[in-house]
């Protein structure tokens, strides 16, 4: 046992890279992929599937080994009372179990595979039978059994010789417990899924307004379940990264593209004549992956912004992480590589028409901030490169009704509006970054003419634009319109502050748009 210790707090103490660890789980995944496809009887090399329904089963095979992944991490470091750090190293170590399956369930000419269940009624008995080997279940092989048992196994090894708590070793009893409940419960994801929304998954799919197939509708069932596990896996193991990540967040920016994609997906189904009959589970975590997809792909163009701008931010915004730790640089290009990857691997789950609009906006993004074009740098391309970004975002969501067809469902006229009015409003983001962007050469309205004049010219021009468009019918007058503007009067003449006027925008954005 004193040896076994000592390789398990050597795995602890081994200092592996976030890129290295990323590649080492992606490959450990590959590999039992191809021991399936070459040694088990079910699985078979096609190329009958579409490229885009092939990459959207590979999103759901790495998110299903993802949760199983981070939950063990988890659980390990709470339950079983060890390192967070330790925990994630020992678990990437001890995934190569994953292989067992496909290795021993090959020779005996069967199939490893998970298969789904979409009902509770056999939970129980397949639960408490799982290691009772004269009892037979009927969607899990040798193979699998085996696995479960190697796993729990080395759980209760790694907990009871590692863990710095007391009662170690009635702590690694329940973390074997609780792993073997997280690894049972995947089986059972649809069936919790139907449980909830009162339906079965296959009336779930002829319900969906918006296409959810039998491909994407596994990659639903993993998101809200991936979502926490995954902050707490990253704000617990990786805290510079989440410094970063936190920092890239910007919340009241990001909000307002999000805003723009979420009213092209309420255009899109108002066009397409479709009622609240749409508000079904799979359609509801549908558009919430599309919103996700637009996040994250805007956290990786702000980080590519930010390394762009790290000198500017010297002189504007002092408290960035970047300008405080220079060394936090490989988190930054983790971030911009790791989150455009992601976004554009997770728009696969729609049509093809998603992961087109989404390479347009990351480019968008490049060419805001990147030399030797580096657009930022002016007067008009700046805001006008922005506002093109946030009418991406619009095609984003109405492509998931539309697809292809979706410039034959645009307003025009009234989107042309929006565009124009948040072609005045970016520009407020500007103010606060004078001092920076006038020592590097940036032209923006506040190096031009100052951030006083700057914000009250922008404020009198946004607020006399606004009331134009409604004058001229290509803006309802409505009781959510005026609300906007008078919001927006308020924030403008009460704050006096730039990112006060943004905050207040996001407000209004919303109620022009969602009217």
């Amino acid at each position: 046992m004193h040896n076994i210790r000592c390789i398990l707090r050597k795995i602890e103490g081994t200092r592996t890279g976030l890129v290295g660890g990323i590649i080492t789980f992606l490959a450990i995944i590959f590999i039992r992929n191809q021991l399936e496809l070459l040694l088990e009887a079910d699985h078979n090399i096609t190329i009958s599937l579409s490229t885009a329904t092939v990459l959207a089963d590979h999103v759901h095979v790495i998110m299903a080994w993802s949760y199983i992944y981070l939950i063990s991490v988890i659980l390990l470091a709470t339950a079983g009372g060890c390192s967070w750090a330790g925990s994630a190293r020992v678990s990437l170590c001890g995934f190569t179990l994953i292989w067992v399956p496909p290795l021993l369930d090959g020779a005996f000419g069967l199939s490893g595979a998970i298969i789904y269940q979409y009902q509770f009624d056999s939970f129980l008995s397949s639960f408490s039978s799982l290691f009772l080997p004269w009892v037979e279940v009927g969607y899990v092989t040798p193979g699998v059994r085996i696995e479960v048992f190697l796993v729990m196994l080395a759980t209760i090894t790694y907990v009871g010789l590692c863990s710095d708590r007391r009662y170690a070793w009635w702590r690694a009893v329940l973390s074997a417990f609780l792993v073997y409940c997280a690894i049972f419960s995947m089986g059972y994801l649809p069936a919790l899924v139907s449980w909830l929304s009162g339906n079965s998954h296959i009336e779930l799919l002829q319900q969906s307004a918006l296409g959810v197939s039998v491909t994407t509708a596994p990659v639903l069932w993993y998101l809200p379940v991936l979502l926490p596990l995954g902050i707490v896996f990253i704000k617990k193991t990786q805290p510079r990264l989440w410094r970063v990540f936190t920092s890239c967040l910007r919340i009241e920016r990001m909000l307002i593209y999000l805003l723009f994609a979420f009213a092209g997906i309420l255009q899109a189904a108002d066009n397409a004549l479709i009622g609240n009959e749409w508000l079904n589970i799979y359609d509801i975590i549908f558009v919430t992956l599309a919103l996700l997809c637009v996040a994250i792909a805007f956290i990786a163009m702000t980080a590519l912004n930010d390394i762009c701008d790290a000198k500017i931010d010297v002189l504007s915004n002092p408290s960035r992480p970047l300008t405080c730790d220079k060394s936090l640089l490989p988190e930054y290009w983790f971030v911009l590589f790791f989150g455009g990857a992601l976004s554009l691997g997770m728009s696969f789950t729609f049509g093809i028409s998603q992961p087109v609009l989404l390479v347009g906006m990351l480019s968008l993004g490049g060419l805001y901030s990147l030399p030797p074009l580096r657009l930022r740098r002016f007067l008009l391309l700046a805001p006008l490169t922005l506002t093109l970004i946030a009418l991406v975002c619009y095609l984003f969501g109405m492509a998931l009704i539309w697809n292809n067809s979706t410039p034959e469902q645009l307003n025009l006229h009234q989107l042309g509006s929006l565009a124009l009015l948040f072609f005045i409003a970016v520009q407020f983001k500007d103010i606060k970054d004078e001092t920076g962007d006038r020592a590097h050469g940036v032209q923006t309205v506040a190096t031009c003419l100052g951030a006083r004049r700057a914000y009250w010219l922008l404020g009198i021009l946004l607020f006399v634009v606004f009331t134009a468009l409604i004058v001229a019918g290509e803006l309802r007058w409505s009781a959510a319109n005026i609300l906007a503007g008078l919001m927006f009067v308020l924030a403008f003449v009460i704050f006096r502050k730039s990112e006060w006027v943004i905050c207040s925008l996001v407000g209004c954005l919303a109620l022009l748009l969602l009217n």
